[in-house]
Order: C-alpha cells, then structure tokens, then sequence
C-alpha cells in the first residue's frame, strides 16, 4: 500500500495529508463497507445476530494490514477494559455483566491484530531482523514454556494448561508487535496517551457501578478489567503514565486527561475494596509526586493544591468507615491469615514476595551494570 504514494505525487512534492490518508485507508474503507453489506445480507440471517460481529473483526483485520501501528493502539485503548464485553458466554453477548463460558472481546480482537500484523510483514516482504535480533525474545519463550509446564504438573492436564496459557501467550504476541511497530519516540507517547484513555474509562465504570447503577454492588469494578481485583490493578498500575502525561509538554487535552486520572482513580479504587491497590497506590503516587516536584518549588506547590483538592473530592464521595474497616484487615492479610471464607490467602503473599525478590535482583543487576560502565 505505501507503493501508491508515489502515484499521488506531484513534481518534488509531498502530497497532502488528506490525499496520503485516502490512498492508504481508501480500499480499507471500501473493502469494509463491502463486506458489512455482505455480512448483513447473507451471514446475519443465516447464522443469527452474533455473527454480525464478525463485521468490526473484519474492519479491524483490514485497518491493522494497512497499518499495523493501529493494532498496536487499538490494543492499548481497550486492554484495560479487557472484560467489558463478553462473547459466546450464556447471554450471547454481555456488557458490563460476567458471563460464564464465553470469551473476552480483547481475545478474538488480540488474534485478529496479530494475524493481520504477520500478515502483513509477510506480504511486504518486510524483515524480521528487528523481532529476531532483540534479547527480549529468548528469556520470554523461557518463560512460557516454565509457566506451561508449571502448570501441567500442577493440574495434571494437558488440555487445561494450554486453556490457562492463553494470557501468557498474548502477552508475548502483544510484546512481539510493539517492539515491532512501536519503533518512534512519537508512536511510544501515543500508546501511553491510549493506555490511560482506556483506563480512565474503566475508573469512570467503576464509578458509574460504584454511584449510579442500579444494581447493588458491595465492590465495584467487576466485569471492566476481569475481576474487582484486577480493575483495582489496572488503575493503580497506569497511574505512572498518567503523572508522565503531567511530567511532559504535551498538548493540554492529554495534561487534563492526566489531572483528572490521578484525581479519579483514588475514588475508583476505594470503591473497589482491593487490599493490594490500597497498599500499593499510595507508594506509587509518592514516588511520582517526589520525582514531579523534586526539582521546582513550584510544580510542589501546585502538587500540594491539588492532592489537597483530591483529598477534599475522596471525603466527601466516598464511604471512609467501610475504606477504614476493609484497611484494618492488611495486617493479618500480610501475615497470611484465614478469611472469613476459611481459605487461606497466603498464596498471594507468596507471589507478592516472589515479584519483590525479582525486582531488586534485576535493580542490583543494573547497578553492577552501570558501576562497571563507570
């Protein structure tokens, strides 16, 4: 497709950007409203109304083969939604609802880009070196494979190991594309804006869940990014990028979409009664509004306002007894003491202690790496 340029230039000089963006997404375009006509005359009627979804994979598949970058966005934005939509569970499709025995909309979506991704670097006859010459790529085959055959021993199927791979396998399709197209400075800070925008869309349905639903939530959050758990997670584990929207000159609109993040997102997590994000979020945001204000009195002093605004905006919208109450529990949680269920939770703490050992193995490691440049 970026043969065509060529067609549209005039003497030495560029073509316009309208004219670049119709020679490249103009057959997509075409090609995409052909096959929705296709779609609902003949697949919608003879397969039923779940088929009709095929339509936006199709658009997806041709957009992402004209230009792979968008794939690499797409997934970005909707990752922290990750289970907003559910496919072929007991209703059909579900919104915002769990529904056993379906699929996550990022799955097939995630498949799709990967496919058109591939096959698009084979159809432009485009080179692997930049994949295969990367240190990243041995260590995460490792890694699958130990995590395939921790799990085959643990559950003793082979069926069930390769269900419960899935995630680990996108992740490393997901980390093979990015460091594939994600080849610019520019491309890097558009996918960290996507990445927040999607999770500030997951804090505003929890608070949505949380406040204005109509069902009767104890923890809000379920159905955005999986479970209460992995919402609460999905907040606190973007909330760096959100303060990086802060930290550069970026256009206002995406240093506003930063502000209202931080300020949302402590909100959105106590509404969902995560001990772990309660223990973890405070840490990172001192961390961050340490490495904001470090070097100007000033950016400290509007901080300070605007911590003091947040603090004002989490007392009067949230519950604080419930939030005291949920809190007083981390101690013997940490300690890895019996729920109310009777289930210890130990496991977690095992996990916890695991990812911290790993962590300042790898911080030591760069230590004795930059000591030794020096």
């Amino acid at each position: 497709m970026q043969g065509l340029i060529p067609l549209v230039r005039v003497s030495r000089l560029d073509p316009a950007p309208w004219v670049r963006a119709l020679v490249l997404f103009g057959p997509a375009l075409v090609a995409t409203i052909g096959m929705g006509l296709l779609v609902g005359w003949w697949v919608g009627p003879k397969f039923g109304p779940l088929a009709l979804l095929g339509v936006p994979v199709v658009a997806v598949a041709i957009m992402v083969f004209v230009r792979p970058v968008f794939g690499a966005y797409l997934l970005a934005l909707m990752i922290p939604m990750d289970s907003l939509v559910i496919i072929g569970g007991e209703g059909g499709v579900s919104f915002l609802s769990a529904s056993p025995g379906g699929v996550t909309w990022i799955q097939p979506l995630g498949l799709t880009v990967f496919a058109a991704w591939a096959s698009h670097k084979i159809a432009t006859r485009e080179s692997w070196s930049r994949i295969l010459s990367t240190n990243f790529l041995i260590p995460a085959l490792l890694f699958v494979l130990f995590v395939f055959a921790s799990i085959f021993w643990a559950e003793g199927g082979i069926i069930r190991a390769v269900r419960m791979q899935v995630t680990t396998v996108q992740l490393l399709a997901l980390s093979l594309l990015l460091i594939d197209v994600i080849d610019t400075r520019e491309r890097l800070v558009w996918l960290v804006r996507l990445f927040v925008l999607g999770g500030f869309i997951s804090i505003l349905l929890t608070l949505y869940l949380a406040f204005l639903s109509a069902q009767d939530v104890r923890r809000a959050g379920d159905a955005i990014s999986g479970d209460v758990n992995a919402t609460a997670s999905y907040i606190v584990l973007l909330s760096p990028l959100a303060f990086y929207l802060l930290r550069t000159p970026a256009p206002l609109v995406w240093r506003i979409l930063g502000l209202l993040y931080i300020a949302s997102s402590p909100v959105a997590v106590s509404q969902t009664f995560s001990r772990t994000s309660f223990i973890f979020m405070p840490l990172i945001f001192a961390t961050q509004i340490w490495e904001m204000t470090k070097r100007s009195f000033r950016k400290m002093m509007l901080m300070l306002t605007f911590l003091i605004l947040v603090g004002a905006i989490v007392a009067v919208t949230v519950d604080m007894d419930k939030v005291i109450d949920r809190g007083q529990t981390i101690t013997p949680y940490l300690r890895g003491a019996q729920e109310e269920t009777g289930k210890s939770d130990s496991s977690r703490i095992h996990h916890w202690f695991g990812a911290i050992l790993i962590f300042f193995g790898m911080f030591i490691s760069e230590l004795k790496k930059r000591k030794t440049v020096n």
